[in-house]
């Protein structure tokens, strides 16, 4: 079992992500710890820009965000079109589960889904589960309840909800 001293750790009130690397150099890679699940983004320096190009996701059941990133550095070696020069990292709580980290990168993708360079490498466009909540105008919103076991909406929302029920706008 590793410790560390009160010292040595960080605190951070964000409640999906503990630790981030943005915009290392790719020569850094072996720096990021081994089996870090996440989400992480392949970058193309240009002049002053950092361009997507590429968003992934890392479970850690087999080798983390550190392997991912050593196989997308292999394939840039076999093919040069594949170039990217750094990289960004995002390490999730031990909390989250693999079903919200593939949610997250999902959403990221569908973001980047109409940019061409961002989506030079990725095969899946988009998140197919978005299209079952996405609304293309405001009167399209719903409030919504959840399908996942356990999943309560921030007390906020649960208030914001029950305003709207009670309104006579909302009346059927």
């Amino acid at each position: 079992m590793v410790t560390t001293k009160a010292s040595d750790r960080a605190f951070t009130s964000l409640y999906l992500f503990k630790n981030a690397a943005e915009r290392w150099e790719i020569d850094k890679i072996d720096e990021i710890p081994n089996f870090i699940r996440g989400i992480y983004a392949l970058l193309q320096e240009n002049c002053s820009a950092m361009n997507v190009v590429y968003i992934g996701m890392a479970r850690g059941d087999n080798s983390g965000i550190k392997g991912r990133l050593k196989k997308h550095r292999a394939a840039m070696k076999k093919d040069p079109k594949r170039s990217w020069t750094h990289f960004s990292a995002f390490e999730v709580w031990d909390n989250i589960s693999k079903q919200q980290v593939e949610e997250l990168e999902g959403v990221f993708r569908q973001i980047y889904a109409k940019d061409l360079l961002a989506n030079t490498y990725n095969k899946q466009k988009t998140f197919k589960p978005l299209k079952s909540i996405v609304r293309n105008n405001g009167s399209e919103w719903r409030h919504v309840t959840s399908q996942v076991e356990g999943f309560a909406p921030p007390k906020a929302h649960r208030k914001r909800q029950g305003a709207a029920k009670a309104s006579p706008k909302n009346a059927p």
